[in-house]
């Protein structure tokens, strides 16, 4: 039914958004080489398109029911999906800055003198 498929679809966004936030706070502060600050952003590029693809179903679910829930679901859901849509440019950008800077030989670690290492399974 819709309330247990929109109850469903909140816990997995607060999952993802949950997880979001713990890789960026285990990164915050450290230099970290920009192969991985590419694979990084790219990864949360890629959440950020599958949450919106949710949100859009959810959407389109909402707005086929009728009554004043559906309506405010509705509205939160056009709200999540303009910040998963800013998210997902934003991502994207910073995963071509790091790969520019990447193609241009410059590594956030060498300049650092250390930090998080490359990691190949990354």
């Amino acid at each position: 039914s819709f309330p247990e498929e929109l109850m469903m679809l909140a816990r997995v966004l607060s999952c993802e958004m949950t997880e979001m936030m713990r890789v960026a706070n285990a990164f915050q502060g450290f230099p970290v080489s920009n192969r991985c600050e590419v694979a990084a952003f790219r990864s949360l590029e890629k959440a950020c398109k599958e949450s919106l693809e949710s949100c859009q179903l959810g959407l389109s679910k909402a707005k086929e029911t009728e009554g004043a829930n559906a309506s405010m679901v509705a509205a939160m859901l056009e709200g999540e999906i303009r910040l998963l849509e800013a998210g997902a440019l934003h991502a994207a950008s910073k995963a071509e800055e790091h790969q520019r800077d990447l193609d241009n030989g410059v590594d956030a670690i060498a300049a650092a003198g250390g930090g998080v290492e490359d990691d190949e399974d990354f």
